[in-house]
């Protein structure tokens, strides 16, 4: 997957992997450790519930993202601008 990326990019990607690998692991861990514990009490004493908080956390996250991308997408192209002057595949050179 990092090998087809150019130069910086790569480093983005691979950092970026990392950092997810990381973070997720020490969350796992910690949750994992205190269900352990006992201190999340019996109904979160198994040995899956860090698991499910990071699963938790990464859908929370993938909403974010999407609420963030929403603005992006939009149109906000009124109705007398004529569709000729809009620049798609078929303006390309070639």
């Amino acid at each position: 997957m990092l090998a087809a990326t150019p130069g910086g990019w790569r480093s983005v990607s691979g950092t970026s992997f990392a950092t997810a690998v990381v973070t997720g692991g020490l969350l796992r861990d910690v949750v994992g450790g205190l269900a352990a514990s006992g201190a999340l009490g019996p109904a979160m004493s198994g040995v899956d519930t860090g698991y499910g908080v990071v699963y938790h956390v990464e859908i929370a996250l993938l909403f974010a993202a999407l609420v963030a991308l929403g603005p992006l997408v939009q149109t906000n192209r009124s109705p007398a601008q004529p569709l000729s002057n809009r620049f798609g595949i078929a303006a390309l050179p070639g």
